[in-house]
């Protein structure tokens, strides 16, 4: 996906000037970009956000991505008509608001939510090779090395092997396992080929963006630290 937008050409949109006012602005120290003064014509991250005079020219709405702990038995949907929907945990949020990717209704864990399309297409477009995800499982019975080795070497779903992944026992019953890929159901459909029951399912990680302290229910915005990962995604 490519963004080789420039800061004079943003300027000349957002503000209906002429190219001459535009670069009148940046040599007089008059933009800045993600809190530093910006005076040349630089290609600016589509994550950036660009003030002119103290006020916000891009994006036209603050940026939100918001880390969010889906419980378990929630549907992974903000529709209204759907039971068991996010909604009534994301009160306090803004409306425009929808999830990256999803989580099926028995599984919990981390889920990122925005109102940036970019963050969207870029995560679930990519995921396959650029974003990986790790997992806690457990499972019943106690796997064998076998069954471990043949999740990690990749196994046959729906008609088509899927990609090496790593799985590690931590614990008797309790695997860690990170993938480079997503798809549908992907970890129960592995265990249940491998007559292994899934009790919990639980993701902690997506990249180098982890569920950290959040409880069932719970939310909060990402670090700026975590901002700058989703920005080297592109």
């Amino acid at each position: 996906m490519g963004f080789r937008q420039k800061l004079q050409f943003l300027l000349v949109q957002q503000l209906a000037i002429s190219n001459k006012e535009a670069s009148a602005l940046l040599a007089a120290g008059k933009v800045w970009v993600d809190g530093h003064v910006e005076i040349k014509n630089v290609i600016f991250h589509p994550l950036s956000q660009v003030f002119v005079e103290g006020k916000l020219i891009y994006p036209s709405k603050p940026l939100q991505v918001l880390k969010f702990y889906k419980p378990r038995g929630i549907e992974c949907t903000l529709n209204p008509e759907i039971p068991d929907n996010l909604l009534p945990f994301l009160k306090d949020s803004s409306s425009d608001l929808f999830h990256l990717g999803r989580l099926d209704k028995e599984s919990e864990g981390l889920l990122l939510l925005t109102n940036e399309g970019k963050i969207h297409d870029k995560l679930l477009r990519n995921s396959s090779r650029e974003v990986w995800k790790r997992y806690e499982v457990k499972i019943h019975p106690e796997p064998n090395f076998e069954q471990l080795e043949t999740m990690r070497n990749g196994m046959i779903l729906m008609g088509r092997k899927t990609l090496p992944c790593q799985v590690e026992l931590t614990h008797k019953n309790l695997l860690s396992i990170q993938l480079l890929e997503g798809m549908n159901r992907q970890i129960r459909r592995m265990c249940y080929k491998l007559n292994l029951e899934i009790l919990e399912l639980k993701r902690v990680q997506i990249g180098e963006i982890k569920l950290g302290n959040l409880l069932p229910g719970e939310s909060e915005h990402i670090t700026q630290a975590e901002l700058e990962y989703l920005k080297s995604l592109w």
